[in-house]
């Protein structure tokens, strides 16, 4: 479970003005479920799930992980939390350009305990999923935007994370490999039982996901009204 309670942050313009982004909000997501937050570009959609996803630090209240809290833990056990338990999944993929599909999706595992045959395995495995075994051995910029992102999509799953965090999945996407791409995501977030947070910006995407809250003057209310 993951647990905010009466978190605010706020980022320095280069005015020297601050805005705040987040007031005074709180958000509990349950193991298992999927969620939306939806919201207008620069309402703080991507720091409220960089918050999330322990990418970035409150400037005041609690985020509990599992029960654990985060504030105040050091740089290296942050690692570890987030390494264990998130996926993340980008609107540009973030892939890395010089490495084949196969070693993109291989990175999460590099630094994991473990023998080279099964993180090898399970590679595989995930391309598999995504159906991009054949595509293995080709560079980002040989694949087309919806096979870079199931690339995104099988390096988030890889490493069996609790929570996939995404934050615009489709938006560098045309709508129809969007739809695609969306549809294989919730697939394989249903079929593993881990958590899904999207943010997103499109009522029509957030309206395919279960729980949808919206975030606006850094607080979150009920979308689906």
């Amino acid at each position: 479970m993951l647990e905010l309670q009466s978190c605010c942050k706020s980022i320095r313009l280069p005015s020297g003005d601050t805005l705040q982004l987040l007031r005074d909000l709180s958000l509990k997501i349950l193991p298992g479920e999927s969620l939306a937050i939806l919201g207008r570009s620069g309402t703080g959609k991507s720091t409220l799930l960089g918050l999330l996803g322990l990418l970035d630090t409150l400037d005041c209240g609690s985020y509990r992980v599992d029960g654990q809290e985060t504030v105040g833990l050091c740089d290296r056990a942050l690692a570890n939390l987030r390494g264990r338990t998130f996926g993340f999944i980008y609107q540009r993929f973030c892939l890395m350009s010089r490495l084949s599909a196969f070693q993109n999706v291989e990175a999460p595992l590099l630094h994991r305990p473990g023998r080279r045959a099964d993180r090898h395995k399970a590679v595989y495995e995930a391309l598999d999923k995504v159906g991009l075994i054949e595509r293995a051995k080709h560079k980002p910029d040989q694949l087309s935007g919806g096979e870079q992102q199931r690339v995104a999509i099988a390096r988030a799953l890889v490493h069996n994370p609790h929570v996939i965090l995404a934050d615009e999945p489709t938006g560098s996407l045309d709508r129809s490999t969007g739809t695609m791409i969306l549809r294989l995501l919730f697939n394989l977030v249903k079929e593993a039982g881990v958590t899904l947070v999207v943010v997103t910006h499109e009522p029509l995407i957030a309206a395919q996901i279960e729980r949808v809250l919206e975030l606006s003057n850094g607080a979150l209310k009920d979308g689906n009204l």
